[in-house]
Order: C-alpha cells, then sequence, then structure tokens
C-alpha cells in the first residue's frame, strides 16, 4: 500500500508483439518500501496455470511512489529475465502518472524503451 510500491504480473502471449491478456496483482514481499518483490509462489502459481497453453509471463508492473517511470538503479541491478517487459507507474502525491514500458535485455545489460499502447 502507498507509499510502498506496487508490483504484478504481466500475462500475455507474442514474440515479435506481445500482447498482454491479463494484470495479475501480487502481494510486494519487499521489506523496504523502495523496493518490489513479487510473491515467488504468485509467479510459481501461473507459470503452472498457462502451462501448455500459448500465454505466459511476459512481465512485470511496478510503482515508483514519488519517483520516476524509469528504471532504479536497484531495478537495474536486479534484472535478469531478458526480453521480460517492465511497466514501471509513476506515484506523484498519492495518483498515478503516465506509465512507461522497458524491454530487460539481460542480467547486467540493463534496459532500452518499450512502447505500448492500451487498449480500452
Amino acid at each position: 500500500m502507498f507509499p510502498a510500491e506496487c508490483c504484478g504480473l504481466l500475462i500475455g502471449r507474442g514474440s515479435e508483439s506481445l500482447e498482454v491478456t491479463d494484470v495479475i496483482t501480487a502481494d510486494n514481499m519487499s521489506e523496504s518500501s523502495d523496493r518490489f518483490l513479487i510473491d515467488p509462489q504468485v509467479q510459481f502459481d501461473w507459470m503452472r496455470k498457462l502451462r501448455g497453453t500459448e500465454r505466459r509471463i511476459v512481465g512485470h508492473y511496478h510503482s515508483h511512489p514519488n519517483g520516476l517511470a524509469k528504471p532504479s538503479n536497484y531495478d537495474e541491478a536486479v534484472a535478469v529475465d531478458r526480453h521480460q517487459v517492465w511497466i514501471i507507474v509513476p506515484i506523484k502525491a498519492g495518483a498515478a502518472g503516465d506509465p512507461k514500458g522497458f524491454l530487460c535485455m539481460g542480467e547486467g545489460l540493463g534496459f532500452i524503451p518499450f512502447p505500448f499502447k492500451i487498449k480500452t
């Protein structure tokens, strides 16, 4: 809960072009309010549910309370899953700003911007 970071999984399909079909909220297991750790059990449960389907975990989202919509130094340090999408939502004065997308290039390789559209 604010001011702690929120987080969750992005479920979808595709490779060249990704389609997110579900956004799954997860408890933030981090003891620090400016970090996030998605509950591993949520991730394992969804990996099992998606086994044998065309869908998979394509990434995750998290917030940056009183921060920017860009990967933090901590995000850079813990990012390991190559080609996972990170959606970061800035929160200012308790209100969500415009989310930005980033593609993890792999452990120690950082991120590149990942433009996305939200269909309503």
